[in-house]
């Protein structure tokens, strides 16, 4: 399907811009790295999972299996990361490394006891709602100091929300492949993520050299 292919390929572009921004060290402190670290494995799920869903649609099923592996990591571990990112930039704390480390572990288990118990349907559907509202919220507490983080934010909770909850992934939309409906919106969705993450690092950065400014003079 050469249609879902070009629409694969479009969201893996978006997310390798997301990943982008959000990766630029100068962009964000040092102790946002870690954040900045955790959003960006998250991004990564997002343009592998594209990038071998285009090359499987468009070239054969010979990339079916990466393209599945690398499908469930961006299912069951992308977007938890990135609302942990969110989380962390907007609490008083924010995890480590290691703690970031850990944090993918139990993604990890999480899934696999999901697997063996067969709740992989109601597990996806609680992971990702839970994630997209704490996008949602973290989103607007900065409603007050970041319009445009938070305006970002919110409409790219929205766009995943309705890709997963109104447009699916099976059958035809409009005489457009659900499918296709659903990676444009995803692709909308990280684009408006990794916007609002890149804000949201160069205002903390700079409010801390406002800080440290002021406490040197």
């Amino acid at each position: 399907m050469l249609s879902t292919a070009l629409s694969d390929a479009v969201l893996c572009l978006s997310s390798a811009l997301a990943l982008y921004l959000v990766v630029q060290r100068h962009n964000a402190s040092e102790a946002d790295r870690p954040a900045a670290l955790g959003a960006m494995v998250g991004f990564l799920g997002f343009v592998l999972a594209a990038l071998f869903g285009s090359l499987r649609f468009g070239l054969g099923e010979q990339w079916a299996e990466v393209h599945s592996l690398f499908s469930q990591v961006a299912t069951y571990m992308s977007l938890p990361l990135i609302a942990t990112a969110f989380l962390c930039l907007s609490l008083p704390w924010s995890l480590s490394r290691p703690g970031w480390g850990r944090t993918l572990l139990g993604l990890m288990v999480a899934f696999e006891v999901a697997r063996r118990l067969e709740w992989g349907a109601e597990y996806r559907l609680l992971l990702g709602g839970l994630s997209l509202a704490i996008i949602a919220a973290c989103s607007a507490y900065q409603l007050q100091q970041q319009t445009r983080v938070a305006l970002l934010g919110v409409a790219g909770a929205a766009c995943s929300a309705i890709a997963a909850l109104v447009i699916g992934t099976s059958g035809s939309l409009w005489g457009w492949l659900r499918v296709d409906l659903f990676h444009y919106l995803l692709a909308l969705s990280n684009l408006c993520l990794g916007a609002s993450l890149f804000f949201l690092f160069r205002h903390r950065l700079q409010k801390q050299i406002q800080q440290a400014s002021t406490l040197a003079g």
